[in-house]
């Protein structure tokens, strides 16, 4: 039995995949390795583990998640092998590589993450060949949630947006100009507090050019800050995993052809084209 696993910073999908067919899916908490510890994982995985599945059935194990960084490899490997004594193959790495084998599989392309954060790289088929770096949600972190809904409340917050979407956007956000600035600078996690926003903007595109533009404006600061820096990158069609570019594909379209690229795969999270990628070698 192969045994995937997507993890991000909330939940972990599984999968575990039998003789070319889903044997299990089911999903436990977020395994980040440099915010929880390996016993944690090890009770909360056993805890929410699906009746009937066999820890010694499982061969081989891959692990994509976030926060498993190089140096942080060894640490989910071992924990893994704890878990899965029978098993063969274990392998960890970052979530970037997920959407790598995602939406590239065996083949040599750019990938990129447009979620809450963005990221990306040039993909050689079996690793991360180059990446640009997206430097986090204060520096950098172009085209994605967290930096839409920056834009979105920096425009609110200067008047810089038509009459008519501060009204609409006043009792969304619901907060005084000084609770803003405190909630984003006091508060933890203020890249998922700007992000949310996306919602508001997704829902209302086709009320006002404010809302096109904007979206536009941070996907062209993508390609222009990150994606144009990759060696012939228009040589090679943009792929992407996440919930911004699939909730906001025809925008990132529009953009990606104003660069010279063709857009391949979009799609909004990697499980179902891993379990695809996986199931043809099991």
């Amino acid at each position: 039995m192969i045994l995937i696993a997507d993890s991000g910073s909330t939940k972990t999908d599984w999968a575990a995949i039998e003789a070319g067919k889903v044997a299990f899916q089911f999903q436990t908490k977020g395994y980040n390795p440099n915010f929880i510890s390996k016993e944690d994982i090890i009770a909360d995985f056993t805890s929410l583990a699906p009746e009937g599945f066999d820890y010694d059935a499982v061969k081989e194990v891959y692990f994509y998640g976030s926060g498993v960084s190089d140096m942080m490899k060894p640490y989910m490997n071992d924990v893994l092998g704890r878990m899965f004594t029978k098993a063969e193959t274990i392998y960890s790495a970052s979530d970037l590589l997920a959407s790598c084998k995602a939406v590239l599989g065996d083949n040599r392309g750019i990938a990129a993450i447009l979620g809450t954060g963005s990221n990306s790289c040039l993909f050689d088929g079996n690793d991360v060949e180059m990446k640009v770096d997206a430097l986090g949600y204060i520096m950098g972190d172009e085209g994605s949630g967290s930096y839409i809904g920056k834009r979105l409340i920096g425009d609110y917050l200067r008047k810089n947006m038509p009459e008519n979407v501060r009204e609409m956007f006043a009792p969304v956000i619901g907060k005084t100009r000084d609770e803003i600035i405190k909630q984003i600078y006091t508060q933890p996690a203020p890249n998922k507090y700007c992000a949310q926003f996306t919602k508001f903007v997704g829902e209302n595109m086709d009320k006002d050019p404010y809302f096109h533009a904007l979206v536009k404006s941070a996907f062209v600061d993508f390609f222009n800050n990150v994606i144009t820096h990759y060696p012939d990158y228009q040589k090679y069609t943009f792929n992407s995993v996440g919930s911004i570019c699939y909730h906001f594909e025809s925008v990132l379209r529009e953009v990606a052809a104003e660069y010279g690229m063709t857009v391949g795969v979009i799609i909004k999270a990697p499980m179902d084209k891993l379990i695809e990628y996986y199931s043809q070698k099991a």
